[in-house]
């Protein structure tokens, strides 16, 4: 007997916690018609099984942990597990790319050092940029550090 979709969204949770949209379309990808897939979804929100915002917030949270990520990447993340956009933003105040660039910046250069030609400057540059952070605190930050590109032709 197949199992309901009550029984398949706990399952899902029991493994990490979910969107209400991601959990929709797993139960949808299941074979749950999307009613029932709808209501458990419901349910579960009710009974705080599912909560958009908190999983939000641990996906800001999380960008600041272990290797710092910018606030583009974490918007990027937060666009992937279809968070809706309001409870998005409000995550995304949380962030402090300037922070997390400043750290990140600071761990890339203990374990390279100071760029010492254009090619371990743009090296450096492009890690900042594909952990997620603005071009704004990219810029900032290698100021602060004294490090001066020369940015038109960065």
């Amino acid at each position: 007997m197949a199992r309901d979709a009550w029984e398949e969204l706990l399952t899902l949770l029991d493994r990490r916690a979910l969107t209400s949209a991601e959990a929709e379309e797993a139960l949808a990808d299941r074979g749950c018609a999307r009613s029932k897939a709808r209501a458990a979804v419901a349910k579960a929100r009710r009974l705080g099984l599912i909560d958009d915002r908190r999983v939000a917030e641990e996906i800001a949270e999380r960008g600041g942990g272990g290797a710092p990520q910018g606030v583009l990447r974490v918007r990027h993340d937060l666009e992937r597990r279809r968070v809706p956009t309001p409870v998005a933003e409000q995550a995304l105040a949380s962030v402090d790319d300037l922070a997390r660039c400043r750290d990140a910046l600071r761990a890339y250069l203990e374990r390279r050092g100071r760029p010492t030609d254009a090619r371990s400057l743009t090296r450096l540059i492009g890690h900042l940029g594909r952990r997620g952070f603005t071009e704004e605190s990219v810029r900032e930050v290698l100021a602060q550090a004294g490090i001066e590109p020369n940015w038109d032709d960065a």
